[in-house]
């Protein structure tokens, strides 16, 4: 994203954001233009082009949004096991339902979960040290890869619900995973 200066600056990229968010209720994202998103806001090509490098910088606003939320949930909490990290990722994604929604339909997910993960693969070894010190960073680097493509499966599918699981709901889900990813460790282990 450009143009990170002044509060007319932060205005104008408001805007923009929430008129390409308007604009995607009505249209798919891929068919949307520059010019529909400065007709629609009111305001010169130029002004977008001042703030953003291309289309998809301009959803980098309600994603850093969310990721910032998330890490601040993630280290408001001491209690991080895997069903409570699900549990804060499914109560943020709640309060960002339109916007995920918007993603979702138009496939941009990935804009979202790589930017959630990076930021994951840098808070974990801070908050996780043990398991950094048990397995090392290659084994759990592999781990979190592995779990957060299931995340991000359950996250679209969770966003298209029709009866949508409270995240509460959601961390009772992950520990019946867990359970059930250690009964079938334990079912292979006696073949």
């Amino acid at each position: 994203m450009k143009n990170k200066g002044n509060a007319k600056a932060q205005f104008s990229k408001n805007l923009i954001f929430q008129t390409l968010m308007e604009l995607t209720e009505k249209q798919p994202f891929d068919k949307i233009t520059i010019q529909d998103i400065a007709n629609t806001a009111m305001i010169s090509r130029q002004t977008i082009y001042r703030n953003f490098g291309k289309k998809t910088d301009i959803l980098k606003i309600g994603v850093e949004q969310v990721v910032a939320r998330y890490m601040e949930n993630l280290q408001m909490h001491t209690d991080l096991s895997f069903a409570n990290i699900a549990y804060l990722l499914f109560s943020t994604m709640e309060d960002f339902l339109p916007f995920l929604r918007a993603l979702n339909k138009n496939r941009l997910n990935s804009l979202l979960t790589d930017e959630l993960f990076q930021h994951i693969l840098l808070i974990y070894p801070k908050i996780k040290k043990v398991l950094f010190q048990q397995y090392g960073e290659e084994l759990v680097t592999q781990a979190l890869l592995f779990s957060f493509g299931g995340f991000e499966s359950l996250l679209k599918d969770w966003l298209v619900s029709e009866v949508r699981e409270t995240p509460e709901e959601m961390k009772e889900k992950f520990y019946t995973f867990i359970h059930l990813m250690l009964d079938e460790r334990n079912q292979t282990s006696d073949i």
